[in-house]
């Protein structure tokens, strides 16, 4: 899970992009999740290693908003 990342520093998405290739799957907690999951396009390119996002944010998640709750309670609760 990655949360409020902007996928912008290059020597982090090399360790993600290395994690990808070992299976790494990703779920991504950003208001604009999908728009900083495409600023790498090395990231971009592995759209299949997106198992979630949510784009909510988190005073909302844990506020009271009971479907952001859910979703992401389901990442830990499989």
């Amino acid at each position: 899970m990655i949360v409020g990342y902007s996928f912008s520093d290059t020597h982090i998405n090399d360790a993600i992009i290395d994690g990808l290739a070992a299976g790494l799957k990703l779920y991504i907690v950003d208001p604009f999740a999908l728009k900083v999951f495409n600023n790498d396009p090395r990231i971009r390119s592995s759209r299949s290693s997106l198992i979630g996002y949510s784009d909510r944010p988190l005073r909302t998640t844990f506020g009271g908003d009971r479907n952001a709750n859910a979703q992401i309670s389901r990442f830990f609760n499989p």
